[in-house]
C-alpha cells in the first residue's frame, strides 16, 4: 500500500509539470485576448521550458506512463498549437490590409495536433525527431512577436512588412516542418550517444543564437538559434546521410 502511494506521489510530480505547462498556455490565450501579445509570448516560452522537464522527471522517476503521454500532447496541442497562432491572429487583426485572411494561421495549430497524435504512435522518434517539434515550432513564431512588439524604433513600413511575412509565411512554414519526415536532433533525449554531424547541427544553432541575442535581443536569439537549427538539420540530411534516415 506505501508503495503504492510512493509510486502515485511520483506519478503526479511530471503530470503536475505538465499541467503547469497547459496552464501557461491558458494564461497566454487570456493574455492575447487582452491584447498583451509579448506577455502572451513569453507565457508560450515559460511552457517550453517547462515541456522539456516533464519527461525527463518521469524517465528518472520511472513512472512513465499512457496517461502521462496524453496529457503531454493534450498541453502541446494547446500552449504550442492554439497559442501561438491565436497570438498571430489577434496580430493580424489589428494590422493594416490583414483583416479577413486572419484565419490562416490556425494552419499552424492543425499540423501541430497532427504532428502530437501521430508522435504518440511513433515509434521512431527516441533518438530523434520526425520533423520539427511543436515547441520549436511555437517558439520560432512567438520570439518572433515579441520582437517586434519590443522594437517601436522600427519603421511602420518595415513593421508591417514584417508582420505579413510573419502571418503568411512563418505559421505555413511552421505547419510544413512539423509535418515534414524529416529527422531532427532530438533536444529532449540527450542520453543517446550523438554523432559528430548532430553536435555540429546543435553547436552551431547555439552559437546563432547567442550572437543575435548579444547584436539584437533575446527574442531575436531564440528565433536564430531555432531557424538555424532547422536550416542545419536539412543540410545534414544531404551532407551525413544515414541509414537510419533514410
Amino acid at each position: 500500500m506505501i508503495q503504492g502511494l510512493v509510486h502515485a506521489v511520483k506519478s503526479w510530480i511530471p503530470n503536475g509539470i505538465t499541467l503547469m505547462n497547459l496552464m501557461m498556455g491558458c494564461v497566454g490565450v487570456s493574455l492575447a485576448a487582452w491584447g498583451d501579445l509579448v506577455g502572451a509570448s513569453r507565457a508560450v516560452m515559460l511552457a517550453a521550458f517547462l515541456d522539456l522537464f516533464d519527461g525527463m522527471a518521469a524517465r528518472a522517476l520511472g513512472v512513465a506512463s499512457p496517461l502521462g503521454k496524453d496529457l503531454d500532447s493534450l498541453a502541446d496541442v494547446v500552449s504550442f498549437g492554439l497559442v501561438p497562432s491565436f497570438i498571430l491572429y489577434q496580430l493580424a487583426a489589428s494590422a493594416p490590409g490583414l483583416a479577413g485572411t486572419e484565419w490562416i494561421v490556425y494552419v499552424h495549430t492543425l499540423a501541430a495536433a497532427l504532428r502530437l497524435a501521430r508522435f504518440n504512435h511513433d515509434s521512431r522518434q527516441t533518438d530523434y525527431f520526425i520533423g520539427l517539434a511543436s515547441p520549436a515550432a511555437a517558439l520560432m513564431l512567438v520570439s518572433a512577436v515579441a520582437f517586434l512588439g519590443q522594437n517601436e524604433p522600427l519603421s511602420l513600413q518595415i513593421r508591417s512588412e514584417l508582420t505579413k511575412l510573419l502571418i503568411y509565411g512563418a505559421a505555413s512554414s511552421t505547419a510544413l516542418l512539423m509535418l515534414v519526415p524529416l529527422p531532427m536532433p532530438s533536444l529532449k533525449n540527450l542520453a543517446y550517444s550523438l554523432a559528430i554531424a548532430d553536435l555540429i547541427v546543435l553547436g552551431t544553432s547555439a552559437i546563432a543564437g547567442v550572437v543575435c541575442a548579444w547584436l539584437f535581443s533575446a527574442d531575436a536569439g531564440i528565433f536564430c538559434a531555432l531557424l538555424t537549427y532547422t536550416l542545419c538539420s536539412v543540410l545534414r540530411l544531404f551532407m551525413f546521410p544515414s541509414r537510419t534516415h533514410h
